[in-house]
């Protein structure tokens, strides 16, 4: 697992680093507060300095598991997902899914300001990363 860690902070790194400053930003926005979409208020934190970077899921489980030195080189905007609120609504009795997902992402990015972000996730947040880059490419400047 810390080999798998370790490889993810390298990559990340490398993919960043272009050697080109990050677009300049809106005012940042506070390191912790909530955002409202349809049907819930999801809670976020941000950690680190650099590039702008959304990571959808858990601010509990994703704000502790990624490096120090992955926060060297982007500021993670780590947001609860709506399968992590218990009273979070569905739209239109939709189960929770990806396409959900993207479109809470999309309100994220838009409420803190964000011009350009990297987007971030493993496993089945990282089809969620890859579903948001395929619907706002304008938005984005890396998928890890």
């Amino acid at each position: 697992m810390r080999y798998l860690a370790t490889l993810l902070v390298a990559l990340v790194v490398t993919a960043c680093s272009s050697g080109e400053a990050p677009p300049p930003q809106a005012e940042a926005p506070p390191s912790e507060g909530t955002v409202a979409v349809e049907g819930a208020v999801l809670p976020y934190r941000i950690v680190g300095q650099g590039r702008p970077c959304i990571v959808y899921g858990s601010t509990l489980l994703y704000g502790n598991t990624y490096s120090g030195r992955l926060a060297s080189e982007l500021r993670c905007v780590h947001f609860d997902g709506r399968v992590f609120l218990p009273d979070a609504e569905r739209r239109d009795s939709v189960p929770h899914g990806i396409l959900e997902a993207v479109e809470d992402i999309e309100v994220v990015r838009a409420q803190l300001g964000l011009d350009s972000i990297v987007v971030m996730g493993n496993s089945i947040v990282g089809l969620v990363a890859m579903a948001y880059a395929a619907r706002y490419p304008e938005h984005v400047s890396h998928v890890v």
